[in-house]
């Protein structure tokens, strides 16, 4: 087993939207800074098959979410 953490700063720089929809407008800003947290196990199977999973944590100043991932990976 090989524990990983990840740190990402994430910049978004054309997050303004205007949407259209059944007759009624609406205008959307998701532009800003935030900052994403966690970590996770990676899992050799052998030499070319992995599975993987990981839990984040992003906050900024539009943006709060959680998110998880499983997977499997082939390294050829």
């Amino acid at each position: 087993l090989e524990p990983f953490i990840e740190i990402n700063a994430i910049q978004e720089f054309g997050g303004k939207t205007n949407v259209h929809y059944a007759g009624g407008d609406t205008k959307s800003d998701v532009s800003g800074f935030s900052v994403e947290v966690g970590g996770g196990l990676n899992a050799k199977l052998d030499d070319n098959w992995n599975v993987y999973s990981d839990v984040m944590y992003e906050k900024g100043s539009v943006v709060k979410a959680i998110s998880t991932n499983l997977g499997v990976r082939y390294n050829w």
